[in-house]
C-alpha cells in the first residue's frame, strides 16, 4: 500500500554512488517522485531510473559549484506539491526501521539522525513542500531550521556519509582538482572530468591555480580531439598567469597535432623565440621540443625553408638528444 503522505526524493549524485542501489531500495516503497541532479557520477540515471521503476522522475546534469549552491540549486528543481521532501546524497547510506512511518510527519522539518564520520547528529533532511516555507542550505547539505517548535524527529531512519568517500569535502587546492580529473579521463568519464574542473572554477583560486585548472581542462578537451575548446582553455589560463611555459609548449604540440598551425606558429613567436636557439650547447629537453614543433609549424604553413632549417639546425647540432634527432630527421623527409 502505497503511504498516504509520500516523500519526495532530491537527489544529489556526486562521484561516489556506491550506497546509491541500496539506499533508495530501501526508499522505494516510501517514494512518490524524485529529481536528481548530477554533478560527479556523469552515469547514474539508469541506476536511478532501475531502483525507482514506474515512479516519474526528471534527471538533470549540472557543473559543480560548492556543496551548499547545489544543494541549493537541487531544491529550486523541485516542483510544487504536497507531502515531505527528502534530501539524499548519493553517498549516504539509509536505515529504515520497523517504526518508520511517513504518514506520521505532520511538522514542517523533520530531523534524522546523521552520522558523518564519527559523530552522530540530528540535522534536518526531510522538509515539507510547502511555497510558504523558506528552504536553505546552512551548512553544505543540511536544510536550515532556526524554530525548534517547527521541527520534529524521524523515528526509525537513520543515515551515515564516509566522509572521505565524497570527494567535495577533500578539495582544498587545484591540484586536488587536477589528480581527480585524471583519475576520470582515465576511466574514459570525459564529462564528469570537465563538470568537476568547471565546478572548480567556481571556488576562491589563485590567479595561478585558477590558470592550471583551465589548462587540466584543456588537456580534457584535447583527449577528445575537441582541438578548438582545448585552445579556448589554453589561452584563458595564459591570462591568468603569463609565466606557465611548460603549458604554453604544450598548447603549441597539441595545435600541431590539430593542424592549427597557424596559431601554433603565433605561440612560438610570441613566447619562445627570444628564449630558446638551436645554437645553445645546454638546452634543455622543452628547448629542443621548441625547436621542432616551430619547424613543424612552418611546415603547416607552407614555409619549407624555414621548416627545413629548423630540423636541420638539430640535427647538425652534436649535443641535440637522439630522440630530437630521430624526430627532426623523420619531419625532414616532408620538405
Amino acid at each position: 500500500m502505497a503511504p498516504q503522505t509520500p516523500l519526495f526524493l532530491l537527489l544529489l549524485i556526486g562521484a561516489d554512488v556506491t550506497n546509491l542501489e541500496r539506499s533508495l531500495s530501501s526508499l522505494r516503497p516510501y517514494v512518490s517522485g524524485w529529481v536528481a541532479m548530477d554533478v560527479g557520477s556523469g552515469d547514474s540515471r539508469g541506476l536511478i531510473e532501475s531502483c525507482l521503476p514506474g515512479i516519474p522522475g526528471t534527471f538533470a546534469s549540472r557543473p559543480w559549484k560548492g556543496e551548499v549552491a547545489n544543494r541549493e540549486e537541487l531544491i529550486n528543481l523541485s516542483p510544487p506539491g504536497s507531502g515531505h521532501a527528502m534530501l539524499l546524497d548519493s553517498s549516504m547510506s539509509v536505515y529504515i526501521g520497523e517504526d518508520f512511518d511517513v504518514s506520521m510527519f505532520a511538522s514542517d522539518f523533520v530531523l534524522c539522525n546523521v552520522s558523518d564520520g564519527p559523530q552522530t547528529q540530528l540535522r534536518c533532511l526531510i522538509f515539507r513542500r510547502s511555497t510558504d516555507i523558506h528552504i536553505s542550505v546552512s551548512d553544505s547539505y543540511f536544510v536550515k531550521t532556526d524554530d525548534d517548535n517547527r521541527s520534529t524527529i524521524a523515528e526509525g531512519l537513520s543515515l551515515t556519509r564516509p566522509m572521505s568517500s565524497e570527494p567535495f569535502h577533500a578539495y582544498g587546492s587545484a591540484q586536488t582538482f587536477i589528480r581527480l580529473s585524471e583519475t576520470y579521463t582515465a576511466e574514459g568519464r570525459f564529462q564528469v572530468a570537465i563538470n568537476l574542473l568547471e565546478g572548480a572554477l567556481t571556488e576562491k583560486l589563485s590567479p595561478t591555480d585558477r590558470a592550471l585548472i583551465h589548462v587540466q581542462l584543456g588537456r580534457v578537451y584535447s583527449g577528445q580531439s575537441r582541438f578548438a575548446e582545448a585552445f579556448l582553455q589554453y589561452s584563458t589560463a595564459f591570462t591568468f598567469d603569463s609565466a606557465l611555459m611548460e603549458e604554453k609548449l604544450e598548447a603549441v604540440v597539441m595545435l600541431n597535432i590539430a593542424r592549427e598551425f597557424r596559431l601554433a606558429h603565433h605561440l612560438l613567436k610570441q613566447y619562445f623565440s627570444a628564449t630558446y636557439s638551436a645554437d645553445e650547447h645546454e638546452m634543455a629537453p622543452d628547448g629542443w621540443q621548441v625547436s621542432l614543433e616551430e619547424g613543424v609549424a612552418e611546415h603547416g604553413l607552407g614555409d619549407f625553408d624555414s621548416a627545413r632549417k629548423s630540423f636541420e639546425a638539430i640535427l647538425n647540432n652534436p649535443v641535440s638528444p637522439q630522440s630530437f634527432r630521430d624526430l627532426a630527421h623523420s619531419n625532414l623527409q616532408w620538405c
